[in-house]
Order: C-alpha cells, then structure tokens, then sequence
C-alpha cells in the first residue's frame, strides 16, 4: 500500500470518528435528577380512634413527572417500610398513642430515592 491510499484511508477513518462524536453529543440526555419526596397528613393530630390520610400527592420528578413515582410508607418511625405502590394516597390507624415520625419514600423509574419525615402525635380516646 502506497503513501497516498494509506492517507486517504486514516483520513477516513479520522473523518468517521469525528462525524460520530458530534452526532453522538446530539444524542446524551441530561444527568437525571432525583424525585422530591413530599406528603401531608389530615388530621394534622388526633388520638387512635382516627383514620389518617397521608397524601403524597405534592410529592415531583423533575425529570419524569408525577406518573412515573412509587411510593412506600414507614408509618411509625422504625423504618419498616409498606410495600410499594403507585398510589399517592393511604390511610392508617395508630393502635397506640405516641409521637410518631412518618415517614415517606419515593423512587424514581431509575432507582434514584428521596424521603420525607415529619411528626404526627396521636393521644389516647
């Protein structure tokens, strides 16, 4: 092989590799960005006669939307977490009364998780 083809095919081959870089960078999608875990509480206090509400509906993905979420609930503090579910809205009755720090967990469709804690007293009827 002479001097010429041999240029002619590494300016080739350097022409590919450059035209697939800048193809490619058209291609990267942005770094995902974890959910943000939020939820209320209705009534924001009772005693163990209530049912409460706990509602994560204000919880987000920045990335992917409310849609794409799945939601587990620690409702007593000891980080024994419900299964989980695609349902923003549950509902549980304290059989003791106490301080409780609820807890609420969400995961994204690539595994990124956020939580959120807040506390709920419950007195006795």
């Amino acid at each position: 092989m002479n001097m010429k083809t041999l240029y002619f095919y590494y300016s080739i081959l350097l022409f590919n590799v450059l035209l697939f870089c800048a193809c490619s960078k058209n291609y990267v999608s942005k770094e995902n960005r974890p959910p943000i875990a939020e939820f209320s509480i209705s009534p924001g206090t009772g005693d163990t006669t209530v049912m409460f509400i706990f509602d994560a509906s204000l919880s987000n993905d920045p990335d992917q939307g409310k849609d794409s979420l799945l939601y587990s609930w620690d409702f007593e503090g000891n980080y024994n977490w419900t299964e989980v579910s695609l349902s923003t809205i549950t509902q549980y009755k304290y059989a003791i009364a106490g301080t409780f720090e609820v807890g609420l967990q969400v995961k994204d469709k690539h595994g990124w998780t956020d939580e959120k804690r807040k506390t709920l007293v419950v007195t006795n009827n």
